[in-house]
């Protein structure tokens, strides 16, 4: 009987949708010219899976990507409920979800049915104020309930369209005047008693310049992994993205290739902050991302066993894994026996694992990122970027001659770490004008910017037996075997420049791991075989990345100031500017956004 009852409610729904199939696609044709613009559908319904299984049959009619927004205020609930639908019904949409569905982990998570065109945007978070935390615009509102109905439509565009039920249509009309718009159109049906009402409406609000009018070409200033991952992200998406390095004219250092290494691991607080946040949103972004290149960049998904021999951050770090209570799957206590069975090697005091965690080769990553054939690579040095009009000109050397780009870009993203600063001020950006006719500082996140060394020690696995199965963390790193040697790390010097391999920083570096090792570090010192490398981060004061648009220079972005957290930001920055430019919701929360925004 109770499946009965499920499927009369998902046939009627299916009958409602294919009723007003002809009105939704008429709107979907009418936001924009170019038929590549998304489309973005808040619902607000407890059986908000049977609207994305109808929405996402209707999706399969036209060619324009459809991004839904939702809200789970219960994720056990959520998560029943998805069982319960695809029990019923076992459709390819209900599938790919229940494969995919979100950790029940605070924040917004992205779930994409079609890679870049059918996804679901949802956010776990327990307030009916949850709908400001969304960044974008909202075309179509499907309305089952009132709750959130006000937030919701703060986000809409200025001629959405609404498909409501009957029982809330009357207070969906008055909500909608108070958000002063006008109805102009609406269409009643009842259909296997299943009535829905459909009508469009029109406000004086502006409407948003779409930023692909000057077609989906961008330029990359820096070839690391920032600007490896936000070219990645914008040629995923149809973007022809110019990747400009002077990296690109030198030989390919086969060795570093191959012995680079670094982790990939979430940050916890017991507060869950800002940086824990982002942390958490990098990482499952990265996962998602990077699973088409997982074999090409050597992508090692291992985990991480947290310890430290500071006892007081053992303590903390302890105490936040029980005070949060995340999923077993993202974090879990394990006791030293267990801490042993997961690392391989013997660990003494109790740790805290996290299962999702990565060893990924940051070299072999860019390599794999830049070969999307969207993506060309040019050798040339930036100096200087011109604006002209509505576009940017690139300015420079190339082989030590001067040299003028005859290419413009409409978009351009400046993620050449330390080196950022230097050149938005040798280009003028560094100043805003104010209305009174003040120039003032229009770079106040980047005015702490430096730089941090830190070198790492790179060991022979036939000294630590092999090494770890997985990555162990705390004040320093210690990761499995690649191409028979284990990394160790890292240290930290501010405003160094120029780094060097050293005694004294190997030194730091071993105190740092927190783990009797079989071999002692002057019996290393003295074996020849060490080797080491050490780099230079960019950072600002918090540790936070720069990512994002210049509000006084639209057109010019920002990826830069990722410290030691390169490869967590990586995707995440690449997602937020291509979401952006195409007019996506955003992956993360308007606050989270905020904060790590320039300005």
């Amino acid at each position: 009987m109770k499946n009965t009852v499920l499927f009369s409610q998902y046939e009627a729904l299916q009958k409602t949708y294919q009723y007003y199939a002809s009105s939704l696609l008429t709107y979907s044709q009418t936001i924009s010219t170019d038929a590549k613009a998304p489309l973005t559908i808040a619902i607000l319904s407890s059986d908000y899976f049977l609207h994305i299984d109808a929405l996402y049959t209707l999706w399969q009619q036209q060619d324009r990507p459809w991004h839904i927004v939702c809200i789970a205020d219960d994720y056990q609930e959520s998560r029943l409920a998805l069982n319960k639908w695809y029990a019923t019904r076992q459709t390819p949409c209900l599938q790919k979800l229940h494969e995919q569905w979100a950790l029940p982990l605070p924040g917004l998570h992205r779930i994409d049915i079609e890679p870049y065109r059918f996804s679901i945007n949802m956010l776990f978070y327990e307030d009916n104020t949850a709908w400001k935390q969304f960044v974008g615009q909202v075309h179509c509102f499907i309305v089952d309930k009132q709750e959130g109905l006000s937030e919701a439509l703060r986000l809409s565009y200025p001629s959405p369209c609404f498909l409501a039920h009957s029982t809330q249509f009357t207070p969906l009309v008055e909500k909608v005047r108070y958000h002063q718009l006008a109805l102009v159109s609406e269409v009643q049906s009842s259909v296997a008693q299943n009535n829905y009402v459909f009508c469009t409406a029109t406000s004086k609000k502006p409407t948003i310049t779409s930023r692909i009018e000057k077609g989906r070409k961008i330029a990359v200033i820096g070839a690391g992994v920032a600007g490896a991952g936000v070219a990645y992200a914008l040629a995923n998406r149809g973007w022809t993205v110019t990747v400009v390095d002077p990296i690109f004219a030198l030989p390919l250092d086969e060795a570093l290739l191959r012995y680079s290494s670094g982790a990939v691991t979430p940050l916890l607080t017991a507060d869950d902050s800002h940086k824990a946040r982002l942390s958490r949103a990098g990482i499952l972004l990265a996962r998602q991302r990077w699973q088409a290149i997982k074999h090409l960049a050597n992508i090692h998904f291992c985990g991480t066993l947290e310890l430290n021999r500071d006892k007081g951050h053992a303590k903390d770090l302890l105490e936040a894994v029980s005070t949060l209570n995340f999923p077993k799957e993202w974090v879990r206590l394990v006791s030293p026996e267990e801490a042993s069975d997961i690392a391989g090697i013997p660990v003494d005091q109790e740790g805290a694992y996290f299962p999702l965690a990565m060893q990924v080769a940051p070299l072999q990553l860019r390599q794999a990122l830049l070969q999307h054939p969207n993506i060309r690579c040019q050798s040339f040095t930036v100096t200087h970027i011109q604006k002209e009009d509505q576009v940017y000109r690139l300015m420079g050397e190339e082989n030590g001659t001067q040299k003028v780009l005859t290419e413009t870009f409409p978009h351009i993203v400046v993620a050449n770490a330390i080196e950022s600063v230097t050149l938005l001020k040798q280009s003028g950006f560094d100043e805003k004008i104010l209305k009174s006719g003040q120039r003032v500082n229009a770079l106040t996140r980047l005015d702490s910017l430096h730089a941090l060394s830190g070198e790492v020690m790179i060991i022979p696995q036939h000294f630590v037996k092999g090494g770890p199965q997985c990555v162990i963390g705390g004040q320093g790193y210690y990761l499995p075997q690649q191409e028979g040697f284990c990394v160790m790390g890292s240290t930290y010097v501010h405003g160094d420049l120029s780094p060097k391999i050293s005694k004294k920083g190997q030194t730091i570096i071993w105190e740092k791991i927190p783990l009797t090792l079989p071999v002692t570090l002057e019996q290393l010192q003295e074996s020849g075989e060490l080797k080491g490398r050490a780099c230079v981060r960019a950072v600002v004061q918090g540790r936070m990345p720069v990512i994002g648009e210049l509000e006084h220079m639209r057109g010019i972005w920002l990826a830069c100031a990722y410290a030691s957290h390169g490869m967590t930001w990586s995707s995440l920055a690449g997602e937020i500017i291509g979401a952006s430019l195409e007019g996506e919701p955003l992956p993360i929360e308007r606050d989270l956004l905020w904060s790590i925004m320039p300005k």
